[in-house]
């Protein structure tokens, strides 16, 4: 696939999408480092609904990987995220979940797929959760985009949980940190449109 392929593919999810109708913003900070074989991430995340509730999710995570095989990792991530509207966080969840991530070119396009199964302790009840990602991207100059497709299945209970579809664009802001911009429309019991922002720490 050539990279105008790709930017036809990014205009079709665009259409599709809609500023406009941003109803959430999602902030993420994270730092990234090694330790021997292993790469170790830790990382925030807030959400915050621009409609008037505020911010009404805050989580902490934590994982390690490793690479067993070419483009192959496995790794293990720890949650923890506490929900609620107006400062009131009554609402918690703890996550165990082990993934993999796998990255492929397929005809020079590169692809990044992850599989996350999340044990979820929620309000002392317990749930078991799939998550399966696949990814595009193609480099423009000094920019990253990227298009993706998340799809949430509830194993305890057999059916489908959610699905996320994104486009955005990532940069290296400088030596150590890079900053990613996406748009994100989620669909479940309900649908949020989303616009997002990420600032990636290296050390």
């Amino acid at each position: 696939m050539t990279s105008l392929r790709i930017t036809i593919l990014s205009l079709v999810l665009v259409s599709s999408l809609s500023f406009a109708d941003t109803e959430q913003w999602w902030n993420e900070f994270s730092a990234k480092t090694a330790y021997q074989d292993y790469s170790l991430n830790f990382a925030s995340e807030q959400k915050t609904d621009l409609t008037g509730d505020g911010l009404f999710m805050l989580n902490g995570k934590f994982s390690v990987s490793r690479s067993v095989a070419e483009g192959l990792d496995l790794g293990v991530e720890f949650r923890h995220e506490s929900k609620g509207a107006e400062g009131d966080f009554s609402s918690e969840e703890w996550r165990v979940a082990p993934f993999a991530k796998k990255k492929l070119s397929i005809n020079g396009v590169k692809t990044a797929w992850r599989l996350k199964l999340e044990n979820r302790w929620k309000n002392d009840d317990y749930g078991l959760r799939a998550r399966l990602r696949g990814k595009v991207s193609e480099v423009y100059g000094d920019y990253k985009a990227y298009a993706s497709y998340e799809y949430f299945y509830k194993l305890s209970d057999g059916e489908k949980d959610k699905n996320r579809v994104a486009i955005g664009a990532e940069r290296q802001l400088t030596q150590d940190w890079k900053g990613d911009l996406y748009l994100l429309r989620e669909s479940g019991s309900s649908v949020a449109w989303v616009i997002g922002t990420k600032f990636k720490y290296k050390f």
